[in-house]
C-alpha cells in the first residue's frame, strides 16, 4: 500500500486518530512526541537531507550494510533483512541521535529510511 505523506504527517500532528497506515494501526503518535506547537517553524529542505544522511549512516552501522545500499524506500526488514531484534536497536539508536521518543506503535510503522525522516521531521515540528 502507497503511503501518502501528507496524510502521515497530518497523523504526525493530530491529538488521537485511528487511521490505517502501512501494516498496521497507528493509534496514538501523540504519546511519542505530543502536540503540534503551531508557534514552531517548519523543518528546512536542507535539514531534512541531513535527517536523510543521519538516518542511513545510523541504518548501515545498525544492520552492518553499506550505506551506498540504502535507499530512501529501502526495507528495513524486506531488503534489508532485519529482525524484531534489529528493529528495536534501531529505534533506540534513531532516539539517541535525535533525541526523540519512538513508540512500540511507531516503532513497527517506522519501516523505510523515508518513513523515519517523516516521523523525526514530525516529531521535531510538534516540539
Amino acid at each position: 500500500m502507497a503511503i501518502d505523506l501528507e496524510e502521515l504527517r497530518r497523523i504526525a500532528k493530530s491529538k488521537t486518530h485511528s487511521s490505517s497506515i502501512a501494516k498496521g494501526k497507528v493509534r496514538s503518535w501523540r504519546k511519542a512526541y505530543g502536540e503540534a506547537n503551531k508557534s514552531q517553524r517548519p523543518i528546512k529542505q536542507d535539514e531534512r537531507a541531513y535527517y536523510e544522511r543521519r538516518v542511513r549512516s545510523i541504518v548501515a552501522g545498525q544492520l552492518g550494510v553499506p550505506e551506498a545500499k540504502i535507499g530512501i524506500y529501502t526495507s528495513f526488514t524486506e531488503d534489508l533483512l532485519a529482525d524484531s531484534l534489529d528493529m528495536a536497536e534501531l529505534a533506540i539508536a534513531l532516539e539517541d541521535a535525535f533525541q526523540i521518543e519512538i513508540s512500540e506503535e511507531a516503532e513497527e510503522f517506522i519501516t523505510t529510511v523515508d518513513l523515519a525522516v517523516e516521523y523525526i521531521v514530525a516529531y521535531k515540528e510538534a516540539r
